[in-house]
């Protein structure tokens, strides 16, 4: 297993924008920072095999929060439900491991958790795992 840490509020995948002739996209300039982080991190040649992928994105706590709900928030008593939604989160992280080269397609992700909680500290962490032939039961003669 490895661990990724990706420092700052969690980014979601936005679908790229037209302008004029062209398109863009809009999350270009944290694609690349996200991106940039995860390079930093990764010691392993791409998996190409399958992988499985658990993510917890740890969202901001807004500043006007009471103390309670803080505490609400922090221990799970509250969980996050507004925008961003996990699948977009979770999106957005796949493209930028593909991109990192820490996988070698996000089609090799398998199986996974992810979690979208309140944490002190805005991040996300990621843990990848390779899934052998032996845990997937290829290899019983049938």
């Amino acid at each position: 297993m490895v661990i990724y840490k990706v420092y700052g509020p969690p980014v979601p995948w936005a679908a790229p924008q037209r302008c004029k002739d062209s398109f863009y996209n809009p999350k270009h300039k944290e694609k690349l920072q996200v991106i940039w982080q995860l390079k930093s991190q990764v010691n392993h040649p791409p998996f190409f095999g399958p992988v499985r992928l658990d993510v917890n994105f740890y969202m901001p706590i807004p500043k006007s929060t009471s103390g309670i709900k803080r505490r609400q928030m922090l221990s799970g008593m509250i969980h996050h439900i507004g925008k961003p939604d996990r699948s977009n989160l979770l999106k957005f992280i796949e493209d930028c491991l593909q991109a990192a080269e820490a996988i070698s397609n996000d089609s090799i992700i398998v199986a996974g958790e992810t979690q979208k909680i309140y944490g002190e500290e805005p991040q996300t962490i990621i843990r990848l795992t390779e899934i052998s032939l032996i845990n997937q039961g290829m290899n019983d003669a049938s």
